[in-house]
């Protein structure tokens, strides 16, 4: 996104040095409201590219646009606002009393999303008259004080859709307002539909679950090397505690859920982690290229 709120959808492989850029490898949608108050107006253009804090898709936005559908989590607060590629002009903000999202994904049809509370939020887009009643809560409330980043990811071999709950601390550094972030352990959640609540789950069997900026799980016997029941997380950008600064993403390594402990990721990634001194993605390897 850039300084005036203009957000813009951009293929990374189009990047690539040597590589033609493929048609519509650019797409560039309408501005987002920016805040009503002047300062904070200044402050996010400032800092446009943290503006936009997740966005996901209902499909390929070049191949399928007719049904594709962009949704995004969005300024300080958290809020989600959609845009439908083949039908719409301006953005769709969803004023159902949500705030504070921390991720959604697109599943069987419907856009998920879960917030600080633990509660589950679903939609679908069917309508062109779309009303924020038509947002409906899978599950209710709960408030924690323990540090906690979630997740939603499907499983890939399960076809069901689990939130992983990272749980996280602040070592002392000295020098440093703000600590190191470390992660001290992982649950995982699957969706109790008679209750209304979160079940927690102990294995996730032959699947490896990638959790940062981005998430995905795979099937681990489809990669050589890559460990089942397993979580491989990145550090990820903090807006409960942003500025990690210079120090850099340190925060990365792989969590056993049967064994409960943690190891590290392999030495060749964790050095590339450590000289981009960026947050990475995770990306699944079945792209066309």
């Amino acid at each position: 996104m850039d300084e005036n709120f203009v957000v813009t959808l951009i293929n990374p492989l189009s990047k690539v040095k040597g590589r033609k850029a493929k048609e519509n490898s650019v797409i560039g949608l309408p501005a987002l409201n920016p805040p009503k108050d002047d300062r904070a107006r200044a402050q996010w253009s400032r800092q446009c590219d943290l503006y936009v804090f997740k966005a996901t898709m209902s499909a390929d936005p070049i191949s399928n646009v007719k049904d594709c559908i962009v949704l995004v989590i969005y300024e300080g607060s958290c809020q989600m606002a959609f845009i439908r590629l083949d039908k719409d002009t301006t953005w769709t903000y969803i004023h159902a009393g949500i705030r504070n999202v921390e991720d959604v994904v697109y599943f069987e049809d419907k856009f998920y999303a879960v917030d600080d509370l633990n509660q589950l939020w679903y939609f679908s887009v069917t309508t062109t008259q779309f009303k924020s009643r038509d947002v409906d809560s899978a599950v209710g409330a709960v408030v924690e004080d323990d540090l906690i980043r979630r997740y939603l990811v499907e499983l890939n071999d399960h076809k069901e859709l689990v939130m992983v709950k990272r749980y996280m601390d602040f070592e002392p550094n000295r020098g440093h307002l703000i600590g190191r972030r470390k992660t001290t352990k992982f649950q995982v959640f699957k969706i109790n539909a008679d209750k209304h609540e979160w079940t927690e789950i102990k294995t996730i069997g032959d699947v490896a679950i990638f959790v940062g900026d981005s998430v995905v799980s795979v099937l681990a016997s489809d990669f050589l090397g890559c460990q089942a029941d397993c979580i491989y997380f990145v550090h990820d950008w903090d807006r409960q505690r942003p500025g990690y600064g210079s120090r850099g993403p340190r925060n990365f390594g792989v969590y056993n859920l049967k064994t409960q402990r943690f190891s590290r990721i392999g030495t060749a990634a964790a050095n590339l982690i450590k000289m981009s001194n960026r947050t990475p993605i995770w990306a699944t390897a079945n792209i066309e290229l």
